[in-house]
């Protein structure tokens, strides 16, 4: 069980790792003064370093935490989705996109 909270709480770094190299690629939003300092470089060691560590997991627990984000992801289409919500969050998006 421990070595399971240990990878969930570990793999949820992965996608932040992801969404600076995209981030960093498309220009897409205003780093309001944020710079990381090496380019690509510190996103893409951590991947690499994340990667590594996953290794370091038994099969078993790798198996329950692919299980779980399998039905996490299904059940996420079952969810209702705030119409309104989602419009405000669009029209933000779509502001940041503007500066």
């Amino acid at each position: 069980m421990v070595s399971c909270i240990v990878l969930a709480s570990f793999v949820q770094y992965v996608p932040s790792i992801l969404t600076v190299i995209k981030f960093k690629h498309t220009n897409e939003f205003p780093n309001h003064g944020f710079k990381l300092p090496g380019g690509y470089t510190i996103p893409i060691l951590a991947l690499l370093i994340s990667c590594y560590m996953v290794t370091n997991f038994t099969w078993k627990t790798i198996l329950v935490g692919v299980v779980v984000g399998v039905l996490a992801a299904v059940a996420y289409f079952f969810i209702e989705k705030d119409e309104k919500a989602e419009q405000k969050h669009q029209h933000y998006l779509a502001k940041m996109r503007q500066k």
